[in-house]
């Protein structure tokens, strides 16, 4: 009874545009989803796409997401693209940015784990 009174509270305030932990659940107008990014213009978009939808925790470390550069992001790429689809450990798929299409979330990934990524979102 407690879990579903405060998933209807976080819902609530989600409709009223206010995010308990910006998931961005009610504005998925964010991403372009569907395009193949390519070059300079991919980093652009896709820098854009990830301070909007996955800085707010992965900025900060929030539960322990790794910042952009960390080392932890020099791992096998496919793996850890299939963990932000899939979600891993306290974040949930995609990050609760269903709307990203697979290509948005390895541009995303490639785009933490390049080592100048933390220069390239300021």
């Amino acid at each position: 009874m407690k879990k579903l009174y405060i998933t209807t509270i976080v819902l609530a305030l989600s409709f009223c545009g206010l995010s308990v932990f910006n998931m961005n659940l009610i504005h998925p107008l964010y991403a372009k989803t569907g395009m193949v990014q390519k070059g300079k213009e991919a980093s652009d978009e896709t820098a854009v796409t990830y301070k909007k939808n996955c800085a707010s925790c992965h900025d900060r470390g929030i539960m322990g997401a790794p910042k952009p550069g960390d080392l932890r992001l020099q791992e096998d790429i496919d793996v850890l693209v299939k963990n932000a689809i899939n979600g891993i450990g306290n974040m949930p798929a995609r990050g609760h940015a269903s709307f990203l299409s697979d290509v948005e979330v390895r541009s995303i990934v490639e785009f933490m784990a390049s080592p100048t990524s933390s220069d390239q979102k300021k």
